[in-house]
């Protein structure tokens, strides 16, 4: 509301399409990441401006798209757990898709003397992640 009033009182919405808010979003993603560069020496004040600033253009663009931030939000949480989940993803770093790979050809090299390694494969539930 207190974002909603602040754009109202300054007739601000009329420049607040979905794509100017996506250049907004970048723009501000960008000076966060300033906060960061050569070092990792940082103004903690400077951070919670720019992190602000960001958070404040993705509820304006949730608003402006009539889409409900958190379920969106969780909504992608559940897609990841399924393309990441504990058992293959815990301390990696690894892409989803190269993840599942690197899953693959570890069971499929485990397996190169097995006449039933697919089949074993497959009992293991080693299929295709969903893709994104």
């Amino acid at each position: 509301e207190k974002i909603e009033k602040f754009n109202e009182e300054r007739d601000w919405d009329q420049f607040h399409s979905p794509v100017n808010l996506a250049k907004s979003i970048c723009i501000e993603a960008g000076e966060l990441l300033e906060c960061f560069q050569w070092n990792d020496n940082y103004d903690l004040d400077e951070v919670k401006e720019e992190l602000a600033d960001v958070f404040n253009y993705c509820i304006q663009m949730s608003q402006a798209l009539k889409v409900d931030l958190m379920e969106v939000v969780n909504a992608k949480i559940d897609k990841n757990e399924k393309k990441y989940p504990v058992e293959k993803a815990k301390g990696k770093s690894t892409k989803y898709d190269k993840l599942w790979m690197e899953v693959f050809w570890t069971n499929l090299s485990c397996h190169q003397n097995d006449d039933n390694w697919h089949e074993n494969i497959k009992r293991r539930n080693l299929e295709a992640a969903p893709l994104a």
